[in-house]
């Protein structure tokens, strides 16, 4: 079962800001505003994608995946989707990539009328920063507010909010509510056969 926390304020403007500030442990977003499923044994993130960006999916996700804390592997017939990748052209707008919070699976839309100019396995990789509940952070790092930090992996800093929100890294054990084969698609471990 998929578990979330509602953050309940008075405008959208509101929720956003509070949502997006720094805070103590560094630049992470609200209290269960992710896409993080935590209600199993392992904290994780289901996906499914429906995009022409296949490559830079692949890539944010084995870029994540190396700080080994939350796992992130595709979807199954017996996993909970927690995130939806989709394309979108939406050339009225500013944003090249787009995480968006739901109640039940989050999206992450690639916007591909704005990402002429952009790489986007760099796009993919900070809209999976905020799926994993990071906020902006600063120049230089994936996580940065605007711009491009020319990088392709998350920075020093976005490993450190990412480890004061997630924990350190622990041993990854095999079984129970993420099976071997899962774990060796996200790249996480090898499984002896």
């Amino acid at each position: 079962m998929r578990i979330k926390r509602l953050v309940a304020c008075g405008t959208l403007c509101t929720i956003f800001g509070l949502l997006m500030a720094s805070n103590a442990f560094g630049h992470q977003q609200g209290p269960g505003v992710d896409s993080v499923d935590t209600s199993g044994r392992r904290a994780e993130i289901r996906w499914r994608e429906e995009s022409r960006y296949d490559d830079a999916i692949v890539h944010a996700n084995n870029a994540w995946n190396a700080l080994l804390v939350i796992v992130i592997a595709p979807d199954t017939t017996s996993t909970v989707q927690d995130l939806e990748w989709k394309d979108a052209s939406r050339c009225d707008v500013t944003w090249v990539g787009q995480w968006v919070w739901n109640p039940g699976a989050d999206n992450i839309n690639m916007n591909t009328c704005k990402m002429s100019g952009w790489d986007p396995k760099e796009v993919a990789g900070h809209e999976l920063g905020h799926a994993l509940g990071l906020a902006h952070s600063f120049a230089g790092e994936l996580m940065v507010a605007t711009g491009t930090c020319n990088c392709l992996i998350p920075q020093s800093h976005d490993e450190a909010d990412y480890y004061a929100r997630w924990g350190e890294p622990t041993t990854v054990v095999p079984g129970g509510d993420v099976p071997c084969s899962d774990l060796i698609s996200a790249q996480i471990i090898d499984c002896p056969i």
